[in-house]
């Protein structure tokens, strides 16, 4: 494994770490029952989906033969696929935060067109 590819797992490691600490922090805290909280929480779980997909991609480059070229494909495909979740998430927080009321269901279809 090359040295680019190590600080790449090394960064994705550190920031998987970082985004349990805050998820365990709003789970402990006073605010973990707000609905802002559980979007913060899904936030960063998908972060971290992203971020351990991303890192086995970069890891399955180094596969020879068909396996590898299996693998980085559906997982670049997985990637593709996780990316909008968290500005879509960000974007609910936003609009929950400042209407101050829960997401209805024909907000919710029209933030989720992104992901469909």
């Amino acid at each position: 494994m090359n040295i680019s590819r190590f600080n790449l797992v090394d960064n994705n490691i550190i920031s998987i770490f970082l985004m349990l600490l805050v998820t365990i922090n709003i789970r402990l805290g006073k605010r973990g029952k707000l609905y802002t909280a559980k979007i913060i929480q899904l936030m960063c779980w998908f972060t971290i989906a992203v971020l351990t997909v991303d890192m086995l991609a970069w890891l399955v480059l180094g596969i020879p033969d068909v396996q590898g070229w299996y693998l980085a494909y559906i997982l670049n495909f997985l990637l593709f696929l996780l990316n909008p979740t968290v500005p879509v998430l960000w974007l609910m927080y936003t609009y929950v935060n400042m209407k101050k009321k829960h997401l209805s269901r024909k907000i919710l279809l029209i933030f989720s067109m992104p992901l469909i």
